[in-house]
C-alpha cells in the first residue's frame, strides 16, 4: 500500500540520528527487511550502470539502508543515473531546443523549432522510478510511514520464507 498525496515523510533511522522532539512522530513498527552485506551488480548492466553501482552501494549500506528490498531500487537508479549522464551529453550536443523537419503528403514544407525529447525522457524515468519506488515501499521515506504489528512468536518465518515449505 503507498501513498496518494503528501511528502514522503523521513526515515524513522534519520529522526532518531537528528533527534526527534516528539516521540508520537516517530514509527517504532516501521518494516525493517534484512539488511545484506553485499550484492553483486546485475550482469545485465552496462560498465557506466556498474560504475553508479560501485559507488553508492558502499554508502548505502554505510548508511545502514541498503537491504534486501532496495536492490530492485538502486539497480534502478544505476541505470537512470546512467541515462542522465548519456542525454545530458546528448542535450549538450544538440541543445534543449531542436529543429525538426516538416512534412505535407511527403514534401518538405520548412523546419520546426521543438524541446528536444531528450529533455523530457529524464524527467518521465524519475518520475517513473519515484511512483515504482513509493508504491512498493522500496526505499525508507516510504517505509517510514509503514506500520507492521509484531509477531506473537519471533522465530516464526516472516515474509516468502512462511509460504516455502522446509
Amino acid at each position: 500500500m503507498g501513498r496518494i498525496i503528501g511528502n514522503r515523510g523521513m526515515p524513522t533511522e534519520l529522526k532518531l540520528l537528528r533527534g526527534v522532539k516528539r516521540e508520537d512522530k516517530l514509527n517504532r513498527k516501521e518494516p525493517k527487511p534484512d539488511a545484506v552485506e553485499y550484492v553483486e551488480p546485475p550482469s545485465h548492466l552496462t560498465p557506466e550502470e556498474i560504475n553508479y553501482w560501485n559507488y553508492y552501494y558502499p554508502i548505502l549500506h554505510r548508511m545502514r539502508v541498503m537491504t534486501i528490498a532496495d536492490v530492485k531500487q538502486l539497480e534502478i537508479f544505476c541505470c537512470v543515473c546512467s541515462d542522465h549522464d548519456r542525454l545530458k551529453k546528448l542535450v549538450e550536443e544538440e541543445g534543449d531546443i531542436i529543429e525538426v523537419e516538416q512534412f505535407s503528403r511527403g514534401l518538405s514544407i520548412g523546419f520546426k523549432k521543438v524541446i528536444n525529447p531528450a529533455v523530457k525522457l529524464l524527467e518521465v524515468a524519475r518520475k517513473s522510478i519515484d511512483r515504482f519506488g513509493g508504491a512498493l515501499a522500496l526505499n525508507p521515506q516510504d517505509r517510514s510511514r509503514m506500520q507492521v504489528e509484531p509477531g506473537d512468536d519471533d522465530d516464526k518465518p516472516q515474509g516468502i520464507a512462511a509460504f516455502i515449505s522446509k
